[in-house]
């Protein structure tokens, strides 16, 4: 063909006499009538022609022609042809059963029968469709935030209350600590060597009341001066003193005696170990 099935379509509809415009493209394309005919009434346009009228195009004024009574005699008359003619294109139009006008839900019926729907239905219900899915998947973004956000505030009151836990524990430790010795330390020994060390124990404490009463707590002072080396001093001068009372067993009544010397050097002892027990409880709380 010499012509596109969109020319042929396009010059049909805008011949005054489609019928004749048949003819004419077929003859124009080199091909027959019924080629042509099946070209437009697959780009929709059927061929009911009544003289030089397509009733195809006038299809919703015969059916508002019929809904508000009116006859076939009409329709007839006003494209000036027969009954017959009339019955059999409105007939092949569905518009007529058996030459009765046919109801206009019964035309839907017949159109539609499947129920089809425009492109614009399908797109807008298409459209439903996906909000719908995207309003379930907003739902569901919703609820797993929510689910981490309450997920969140239970971690964080479980924490609050290991801190609680933890506080509660270290003020049970500090109080421990604060306790005194709850042990049978008063009581007397029935191991006579224990009961000797205690009271050996209480001499060095009388002994240390008395001396730090008169010399003043001067162990302290030189101590906090020049460090441990002071005590290490005392300590070795008694030493060494011991070690010549040890070898001198002929000295004079009056001067110290290898006991006192003992207490004395188990008093420094016990002072020394006083302040590094206190220098350590200090170097441990500034670590804290």
């Amino acid at each position: 063909m010499e012509m596109t099935n969109e020319e042929i379509v396009l010059r049909y509809r805008r011949s005054d006499n489609q019928r004749d415009q048949i003819k004419i493209l077929s003859e124009l394309n080199d091909c027959d009538k019924a080629d042509i005919q099946v070209i437009l009434k697959e780009n929709g346009l059927n061929n009911y022609m009544i003289g030089s009228y397509d009733l195809e195009l006038v299809r919703n004024e015969l059916i508002e022609h019929f809904e508000n009574g009116g006859t076939k005699s009409e329709i007839a008359k006003r494209y000036r042809t027969d009954g017959n003619r009339i019955n059999k294109v409105l007939g092949e139009m569905g518009i007529l059963v058996d030459g009765k006008y046919v109801s206009k839900n019964s035309e839907k019926e017949k159109k539609t029968p499947r129920n089809t729907i425009s492109f614009d239905e399908a797109l807008v219900g298409s459209l439903k469709i996906d909000n719908r899915n995207l309003n379930k998947s907003v739902s569901d973004l919703k609820q797993s935030l929510s689910d981490v956000v309450e997920t969140r505030r239970k971690l964080t009151d479980e924490n609050n209350d290991l801190k609680q836990k933890l506080t509660e524990l270290n003020s049970e430790l500090d109080e421990l600590k604060s306790k005194k010795c709850n042990c049978k330390c008063d009581t007397v020994s029935d191991n006579p060597l224990v009961a000797r060390h205690k009271a050996v124990c209480d001499t060095l404490n009388v002994t240390y009341e008395q001396k730090n009463r008169a010399y003043g707590n001067s162990f302290d002072r030189t101590y906090n001066e020049l460090g441990i080396i002071s005590a290490v001093t005392r300590i070795s001068d008694k030493f060494n003193r011991l070690c010549n009372l040890a070898k001198n067993t002929d000295c004079p009544t009056g001067d110290e005696r290898i006991a006192d010397t003992l207490l004395d050097m188990a008093n420094y002892a016990i002072m020394t170990y006083m302040q590094v027990v206190k220098e350590e409880s200090v170097e441990d709380d500034a670590t804290n």
